[in-house]
């Protein structure tokens, strides 16, 4: 024999389930967010409960800076040259080295300058003999035109 079950009493179940998990849920919900609370809490007191102490003492402070850069003097000269086209061949001073008056800095070639000038005094040579053989015409052309002069005033 079977018996069977009528629809209500299987709705009345299923009911009784759903207010289980509803209840079960609403639980789960209220345990999570007091633990969240719980820990949100816990972090916050750690938080403030650290402190430091420190002993204070009277000493000398120094402050110490590294920089980069130039130093520039506050008497500098600026040295030049009015000689143009010689060649250094020589300096005798380091970024920084102190100098006096009289000392030599720096040495320069004297090759071009010494050719330079070689043709210089071969150029003043040939002007001066150019000038005395003018000098020379100048004179014939004088003692010309007095010879002229002397004739004509002869014939006269």
């Amino acid at each position: 024999m079977f018996i069977k079950r009528s629809n209500s009493k299987r709705g009345l179940g299923s009911k009784r389930k759903i207010k289980i998990i509803a209840a079960a849920a609403a639980a789960l919900v209220i345990t999570t967010g007091g633990v969240i609370h719980h820990k949100i809490n816990a972090a916050a007191a750690m938080s403030e409960a650290v402190e430091e102490t420190a002993t204070v003492e009277k000493m000398d402070l120094q402050k110490s800076i590294t920089l980069n850069g130039t130093i520039i003097s506050a008497e500098s000269k600026s040295i030049s040259s009015t000689i143009s086209d010689a060649e250094v061949k020589a300096v005798n001073v380091k970024v920084g080295d102190s100098v006096r008056k009289g000392d030599v800095i720096a040495i320069l070639g004297t090759e071009k300058l010494e050719k330079q000038l070689e043709l210089a005094e071969a150029s003043l040579d040939n002007t001066v003999q150019k000038s005395k053989m003018d000098i020379d015409e100048a004179g014939r052309s004088l003692a010309n035109a007095q010879n002229s002069m002397n004739n004509q005033n002869a014939e006269r």
